[in-house]
């Protein structure tokens, strides 16, 4: 599936500081993961469906591979 992001979506995932964990989500069966932004506090971090993660390939790998995912 692919899914166009919006200009502010787009922001966020170059803004990506790391990714500190995942969920699935029941809602829409899909696994979300939660986001650290750079320069952002800790309460600002949001959850983001995987598909949303395209820019951030290399950080979303490196979970996946220390998660076991």
């Amino acid at each position: 599936m692919n899914i166009e992001m919006n200009q502010e979506e787009q922001d966020i995932e170059k803004e990506i500081e790391t990714i500190k964990g995942h969920r699935w989500n029941k809602n829409n069966k899909k696994t979300e993961y939660l986001i650290k932004r750079t320069d952002f506090d800790e309460t600002d971090n949001t959850w983001k469906p995987e598909e949303n993660l395209t820019l951030a390939k290399e950080k979303h790998q490196k979970y996946r591979n220390l998660n076991i995912l």
